[in-house]
């Protein structure tokens, strides 16, 4: 049994593959490979019981990737966008959440389940559900669903023209991410 989950950077891979990794038997890896090299991902899945990534480096072609339960996790753009603006990422970060969020609502649309960002992080039960979604057994007391609660407005240095707030915007409506 293998899963693989993947979503834009900062939407909380890091947090699932830790909570996935209390699993007992189960090697769940964040991010082991920073390369989007399909067939060394591929490669990592063959052969293995009981494995796992959480990866945003397979964003751009997860759909060939082959493995049994695929998953995407959604976050507000304007939530990832502070939080790659607090990591020092610029301007850029406007593109890159633009860009990784059109390829995520492709993905939802062509049928890969999706799990909520905010609910991930909030609420254990959910977190649960995502883990036996996904062929992995937690319980209760694996589950430390507790994130930074710091989530203050930060002065984006970024301009949302209307293209990209509508954009944003239908995106959290289709979602509720």
């Amino acid at each position: 049994m293998t899963f693989a989950v993947t979503a834009c950077g900062h939407s909380g891979t890091m947090f699932l593959a830790q909570q996935l990794g209390r699993a007992r038997g189960w090697t769940v890896l964040h991010e082991p490979d920073e390369s989007v090299s399909f067939r060394a991902a591929n490669q990592r899945f063959e052969g293995k019981l009981r494995y796992g990534e959480v990866n945003s480096y397979l964003l751009s072609g997860f759909s060939r990737l082959n493995v049994p339960h695929k998953a995407v996790i959604l976050r507000n753009p304007y939530d990832i966008c502070q939080s790659v603006a607090r990591s020092g990422g610029g301007e850029q970060a406007l593109w890159y959440v633009r860009e990784s969020i059109s390829t995520l609502d492709c993905l939802a649309a062509s049928g890969i389940p999706v799990i909520l960002f905010r609910k991930m992080v909030s609420d254990p039960e959910y977190l649960i559900g995502i883990a036996r979604m996904l062929g992995v057994e937690l319980t209760e007391v694996d589950v430390t669903a507790k994130v930074n609660e710091h989530r203050g407005t930060l002065h984006l240095p970024l301009i949302f023209n209307k293209i990209v707030r509508s954009e944003f915007d239908a995106f959290l409506q289709r979602y509720e991410a």
